[in-house]
């Protein structure tokens, strides 16, 4: 018995030898780093919410936005719960949310923002759930920190832009594809039921996020590619198939309900595949024209705006794009990418669907418009990866001097994004009205809108410019929009006139300016004006003179040294010459479009083309239309009412006198 319990005691105190020299295991820094955010996370997250809440209504912006973009949604919402109108031209699940605010509160601004404010704050708390505990606690504080002081997304907590609540929907599907996807319990196999359950949800959130942006279907090609690069061939199959049921199932119902089975981007990809948005007679671009695109949009949208966006350059004056700058971004997103597969595959999946749906942006969008509000619901997502993938090459042995930049670049763009915040606020704390600090050209527009609201009759419609804007302000009243002066085909008009031997002259118009016409050649020319072509930034105006009236009107005009051109080859011949191609513009083409649309008023304003100079170039599209009618009707359009004074950019409305036009015809 003694020398049992002797030999028990020998044992343990060998174990207790064995335990004092067993080598502890070595804790990096970055780990214990970790593991310190790990135990504070939801304590920083409470903190960071606080943050995020406090500097959105810091930025509170009480006006409307001028692009009218934000405009058409309210007006979309509107449309759908007055009318029961579908919104088809943008995403339409956004419009339908809105539409339950305007049902109680109307065409309010405050409340409608306020969904903005809560889209970001339910984008910022599911980014937290989706997150932790399922990526690196660091990388997810950094994320959720730059989030939370970044002026250039906050700025969306108080605007009707889509970016606010895209962003909540990017967030919820991280979410369900993190949940039912990237959990351990749900990669491996499971019951049948289960997996068509969770498929299921994947495809209503991927539905839900294509109906709110038309760039949302991309999100079902990363899916996709997710499955594919992780070789899971049946969630493969099934999310492909989940999906086109959802989407068919989605497009039967708008042709049972609203009898339109048209494709939501179908309208918009139209004018984006054109070389120019607002002039379709330009063509179509080519594959070639659509890399050249891509490049461009690469470039300025990764340097000069996500480097804005980040904290590293002032919003003003703006930097000048860089091919450096951008291709950093691309080989940092790369090689985050090639980590991220075999470290972390919900940061995989993250840059996977910030990637397609940036690539696809960039390629379908004109250069021209450069706005970096297109980017701003992926820029979270960006970060993310970055910091990825500096922060797995860290963790190499030999490379952990790395981990060195990831302090460091949160530091410099922390107080970038600091410095600009500060700034914003100050300028949106003067901010009283929705008025307030717009330029005299915009502030007598919209109040020249909502003047048309209270005053004009109840079922006048009014073309103007900015045609959502207006009916805002007029407090829902229809205004048609003209965003471009519709053309007719110039080569079909010669071909016409070649073919039916039409007798048409046509004559420069630069000529006839300051010359003072007779009454008799002034009436013949009312009576008998055909067309305005554009050639070479050139005007020509075209006649059809009855032959009994043609010695006396071509006698007028050779007085002042006009060459009057009465060969349809001889115009073709000189608009063949030019590089631009020719446009034409027919007065009785341009009155029948108002007419079908019951058009009977007109907003003409004096809005800038520069916002921040009154130099007297103005956003013309209302005055040209009106000034190739008044070419042969002159007395059709009546003032009605003048809002600001004449050196001080006013807005004016006009009546339409359609019996001026029907005695014409």
């Amino acid at each position: 018995m003694v020398k049992k319990q002797n030999s028990s005691q020998s044992n343990l105190a060998v174990k207790s030898i064995k335990k004092q020299h067993t080598p502890k295991t070595s804790v990096s820094l970055i780990e214990e780093i970790d593991s310190f955010f790990e135990s504070k996370l939801t304590i920083i997250f409470g903190i960071l919410f606080a943050i995020t809440l406090f500097v959105s209504s810091q930025l509170y912006d009480p006006r409307i936005s001028l692009s009218g973009d934000d405009s058409t949604y309210i007006m979309g919402a509107y449309n759908f719960i007055t009318h029961f109108d579908y919104p088809s031209y943008q995403g339409a699940f956004y419009p339908i949310v809105l539409s339950l605010v305007v049902r109680f509160f109307g065409i309010a601004l405050f409340p409608l923002k306020l969904l903005s404010l809560i889209s970001i704050m339910g984008f910022f708390t599911i980014t937290f759930l989706s997150l932790r505990k399922r990526i690196p606690a660091t990388l997810t504080f950094i994320v959720l920190l730059l989030i939370s002081v970044n002026s250039h997304i906050l700025y969306y907590a108080s605007q009707t832009y889509s970016e606010a609540f895209y962003m909540l929907m990017l967030s919820l599907l991280v979410f369900v594809f993190a949940k039912n996807f990237f959990d351990k319990e749900n990669i491996t196999k499971v019951e049948l039921k289960k997996d068509l359950k969770r498929h299921a949800l994947l495809a209503v959130t991927l539905l839900l996020l294509s109906l709110t942006r038309s760039i949302g279907f991309s999100a079902i090609i990363a899916v996709c590619g997710y499955f594919l690069f992780c070789k899971q061939w049946k969630n493969l199959l099934l999310s492909f198939v989940f999906f086109s049921c959802f989407i068919l199932c989605f497009q039967l119902f708008k042709i049972i309900v609203w009898g339109d089975g048209s494709l939501q981007f179908a309208g918009q990809s139209s004018g984006l595949l054109n070389k120019d948005f607002y002039n379709p007679q330009n063509g179509k671009e080519d594959i070639f024209g659509l890399f050249i695109r891509f490049l461009g949009n690469s470039k300025m949208y990764l340097s000069s705006h996500f480097y804005t966006i980040s904290g590293f350059f002032k919003s003003e004056p703006p930097t000048e794009p860089s091919s450096f700058l951008a291709i950093l971004v691309y080989g940092l997103t790369i090689l985050g990418l090639f980590f991220t597969f075999r470290k972390n595959r919900l940061i995989f999946f993250i840059a996977l669907i910030a990637g397609v749906s940036l690539m696809t942006t960039f390629t379908i969008i004109q250069v021209f418009w450069n706005q970096g509000r297109l980017i701003i619901p992926f820029v979270s997502m960006l970060w993310l990866i970055i910091f990825s993938s500096i922060y797995y090459v860290g963790k190499i042995k030999n490379l952990r001097f790395f981990l060195f930049l990831l302090p460091l670049l949160l530091i410099v763009s922390l107080l970038g994004m600091l410095k600009e915040t500060q700034l914003q606020i100050a300028r949106t704390s003067k901010l009283k009205n929705e008025f307030s600090g717009l330029t005299p050209d915009w502030v007598n527009y919209l109040q020249a809108s909502r003047w048309a609201g209270s005053n004009l009759p109840k079922d006048a419609i009014v073309a103007c410019r900015k045609g959502s804007m207006s009916s805002i302000f007029a407090k829902g009243k229809p205004f048609w929009t003209v965003t471009s002066v519709p053309t007719s085909d110039f080569n079909f008009f010669i071909d016409k006139w070649e073919k039916q031997n039409k007798t048409y002259e046509a004559f420069p118009l630069a000529k006839l300016s300051g010359v003072s016409l007779s009454q008799d050649f002034v009436a013949s020319f009312r009576c008998n004006y055909v067309a305005r072509a554009a050639i070479n930034n050139e005007f020509y105006f075209i006649t059809n003179v009855p032959q009994q009236e043609k010695q006396a009107f071509y006698q007028e005009l050779s007085k002042y040294d006009i060459k009057v051109i009465t060969s349809p080859n001889e115009l073709k011949k000189i608009a063949e010459e030019t590089k631009a191609p020719p446009t034409l513009y027919i007065a009785d083409s341009l009155l029948d479009l108002w007419k079908k649309a019951n058009i009977t008023y007109v907003l003409s304003a004096n809005i800038r083309v520069n916002p921040n100079v009154k130099d007297g170039n103005t956003i013309s599209t209302i005055e040209r239309y009106m000034g190739y009618i008044n070419d042969k009707y002159p007395d059709i359009f009546g003032l009605v009412n003048q809002t600001g004074q004449i050196e001080n950019e006013p807005a004016t409305i006009y009546k339409i006198d359609w019996s001026k036009y029907n005695l014409k015809k």
